[in-house]
């Protein structure tokens, strides 16, 4: 049994999940994919991303230069490690929802809080992300995904706990 990082860190009032990356690579058409893994009081959890080639920061860190991408990044399933993930997220957040687990695949829209260049192997890479922005499902939401591949790290953080409901409800599917 592999030994990834504990996936929950309770900050105050947050609840933040942490995952250790087990596998990068560039795709085909420049696309960045990462596995992540996680422990859960024994049990491994885990997803992978798939973000967008040609994502842009800011400029000179002004947030006026901000650019936001529909489709920038994509959460996807992993046969033997996202079958519990969503029960998981519930547990930590305490929702009462059930029988639900991540999507196949589930797009985010995001932009990059981090300063250009984007150097995914030199620096952690900061995403704001908006879940159903324009609320055509009642689900909108907004959070922060930070990768990190020095370190082999990804997180996903909280902005506000009043979106966790949101958050489990879009990244899931029935069983």
């Amino acid at each position: 049994m592999n030994k990834y990082c504990d996936i929950c860190n309770d900050k105050e009032d947050f609840v933040d999940f942490s995952f250790d990356i087990i596998k990068y690579k560039k795709k085909l058409f420049g696309n960045y994919y990462i596995e992540c893994a996680a422990n859960d009081n024994g049990q491994t959890v885990g997803f992978a991303l798939e973000i967008k080639n040609g994502i842009t920061g800011l400029d000179g860190g002004n947030i006026n230069t901000w650019h936001f991408y529909l489709d920038g990044i994509k959460i996807v399933f992993l046969d033997n490690l996202s079958e519990s993930l969503i029960n998981t997220m519930i547990k930590y957040y305490e929702l009462n929802i059930s029988n639900l687990k991540l999507n196949t695949s589930s797009i985010i829209e995001c932009g990059s809080l981090t300063e250009n260049p984007l150097d995914f192997k030199n620096k952690e890479i900061k995403f704001k992300c908006f879940l159903d922005s324009s609320n055509t499902r009642n689900l909108y939401a907004e959070f922060y995904i930070n990768i990190d591949l020095k370190q082999r790290k990804v997180y996903l953080n909280e902005k506000s706990p009043e979106y966790r409901e949101n958050i489990v409800k879009y990244l899931s599917r029935n069983r």
